[in-house]
């Protein structure tokens, strides 16, 4: 093989290499990213919640349902649910009427747990459970 296509062949491999790690990593930081935004909104949003479903003299749950459902637009096919300490629902929330999330006594026990204080569960529709919110 002559020195000359040899050394393009090297060329284009290292050329290639390097454009690889470069796309990998500006992927890999960007969906690291992405997914830290998303937990951190998700928190936030649970916590407002509570906070507000806590004030009850000032958000009522009707005010609260028109506020969940005028923010359309940040979050879709959202489903909200909020537990009291005895493990009773005390606010629901869909973006679907036909759209239920089935929470079992066990994944709220995790959830306080992984949580800590936080009394608010929040999930979406494409993702449930506590384990990782």
């Amino acid at each position: 093989m002559p020195v000359k296509i040899r050394i393009t062949l090297l060329f284009t491999l290292l050329v290639v290499g390097i454009l690889t790690l470069v796309c990998g990593s500006v992927y890999y930081f960007s969906y690291t990213n992405r997914i830290s935004d998303i937990r951190t909104r998700l928190t936030n949003r649970a916590i407002t919640t509570g906070r507000l479903l806590s004030q009850g003299g000032v958000f009522d749950q009707a005010l609260l349902r028109k506020i969940d459902a005028s923010t359309s637009m940040a979050m879709q096919d959202k489903v909200m649910e909020a537990y009291d300490s005895a493990d009773r629902k005390v606010y629901w929330y869909s973006d679907g009427p036909e759209d239920t999330l089935s929470v079992v006594k066990a994944v709220i026990e995790r959830v306080r747990k992984a949580l800590g204080w936080r009394p608010v569960f929040y999930a979406g529709a494409s993702r449930c459970g506590g384990g990782g919110l």
